[in-house]
């Protein structure tokens, strides 16, 4: 069997979430359609798997998934592209911005689709998990169960990836969907069952909650350069 990048469950993966002017959304683009090819996939030999956004009144928030080389190549990646004259003028537009590293969690989905290939709309939602190790791990073996089933989320929202942070604050899991328009609605029921009981994806089978905290849902309009 093939993948569509190398070595998946060894690969660092870069989240890269950005904050701009709404009205610089475009200049963005143009300049990111530009570096990928040139800079980004050429000297450093990144991948970008999704790219999304997701607008207020008046800023929007951009986010990045890329796959890096093994080892993880980002202090070279990141050199690299400052030197570049475009992408000094696509920095001067991001107001915000913030770097995770992450790895693929054990038992997560192996078949991450290119971003030509995605659907309309992916979403993240970040846990915190209880510290008992051996709870976790019994958990995330269940969810692989769950995860066919596509019931680690809200509903019809299938499972693109787990993700395990490896910087920043630890013990924590970063869900990814991808759905298509029609279920964008069933993030509310999801949501509102998360305030008032721990969902089935968030407990063993004997009922023991292992995630001590969810994160809000984030839904973003796959953006594509």
């Amino acid at each position: 069997m093939t993948y569509p990048y190398t070595e998946p469950l060894f690969s660092n993966f870069l989240l890269v979430r950005m904050t701009l002017p709404l009205d610089k959304l475009e200049d963005f683009s143009k300049h990111m359609h530009e570096l990928i090819p040139r800079v980004f996939s050429k000297k450093v030999g990144w991948e970008l798997l999704r790219a999304g956004t997701h607008a207020d009144k008046e800023t929007v928030r951009v986010v990045h998934l890329w796959q890096l080389p093994e080892p993880a190549n980002l202090w070279e990646g990141m050199y690299s592209v400052a030197a570049d004259s475009t992408y000094a003028q696509l920095n001067k537009l991001v107001r915000t911005e913030s770097q995770e590293l992450l790895r693929l969690a054990p038992l997560s989905p192996v078949k991450l689709e290119l971003h030509e290939q995605s659907l309309d709309h992916f979403a993240l939602c970040e846990l915190g998990l209880v510290q008992d190790w051996r709870q976790v791990c019994q958990w995330r073996e269940r969810l692989l169960t769950l995860n066919v089933r596509k019931e680690t989320g809200p509903k019809d929202w299938p499972l693109y990836a787990t993700f395990r942070p490896q910087t920043g604050d630890l013990r924590r899991q970063i869900n990814m969907w991808q759905l298509d328009r029609s279920a964008l609605g069933n993030a509310a029921s999801w949501e509102a069952e998360v305030e008032k009981t721990a969902p089935e994806s968030a407990k063993l089978a004997d009922g023991t909650v292992v995630v001590a905290k969810h994160g809000p849902i984030e839904v973003y309009d796959v953006l594509r350069y």
